[in-house]
């Protein structure tokens, strides 16, 4: 059974080594598998394989409309604005760390770690920020925690910033009409809020009954 495998990616190697192999109708398959690519690591493991199992024809039928009533509409917006509302509060108070491994190809075939650092992630008014904690499994000196605070409350800065930029850009938008669109993250939140909602409908989607809205945005909302 293969163990590893190696391609070619510009630079770099992308490799997959595969364990825990198991009989599947008579055929072994990896359970498995610790994917390389660049400084990135992930661990697959399944539960479960299968093969050639028979698919309904229902599955590939989307769109396709439910005979289930419509809920209310304006409570059903209105529950959801509120909890997308509490969800974009809840961001500020999340955070969590993040370790980012490099490792090189040795001459010998064999991977060796040679750096590591671990950020902590959290979020500030919508929008991330990052701070370093750890380098190669060990917390930053004085010097250098005080210069990745520094960097942390740079970003604060940026976000202020930004926000006060849109903040400008909407006045002027009031003003001038539809400004061009900018890259940065738009919560659903944001889409209620601005969106005016037709068109309410029933569809099969990914195996669901859901409830489906067209908005004067030109956005899909499921």
């Amino acid at each position: 059974m293969p163990v590893r495998d190696e391609i070619p990616n510009g630079s770099s190697v992308d490799v997959t080594e595969y364990s825990d192999y198991r009989s599947v109708n008579g055929v072994q398959q990896a359970f498995a598998h610790r994917i390389t690519i660049g400084t990135e690591t992930y661990e697959v493991k399944f539960d479960d394989v299968r093969t050639n199992q028979q698919i309904a024809k229902a599955e590939f039928d989307f769109p396709n409309i439910s005979g289930e009533p419509l809920p209310d509409i304006p409570t059903l917006l209105k529950d959801l604005q509120a909890n997308e509302d509490r969800v974009e509060a809840m961001l500020d108070s999340y955070s969590f760390t993040q370790k980012v491994t490099k490792r090189e190809l040795g001459k010998d075939g064999n991977l060796r770690e040679t750096e590591s650092e671990t950020t902590q992630l959290s979020f500030y008014k919508g929008s991330r920020i990052e701070r370093v904690i750890e380098k190669n499994g060990r917390p930053l000196s004085g010097s250098d925690q005080e210069k990745a605070d520094r960097d942390a409350a740079k970003q604060v800065e940026e976000i202020e910033k930004k926000i006060a930029k849109e903040d400008a850009r909407k006045v002027k938008q009031n003003v001038n009409g539809t400004p061009s669109d900018e890259n940065r993250r738009i919560s659903i939140a944001e889409v209620l809020r601005a969106s005016k909602l037709l068109n309410p409908r029933r569809e099969r989607f990914r195996g669901r009954d859901c409830v489906v809205l067209i908005s004067s945005q030109t956005r899909r909302l499921t």
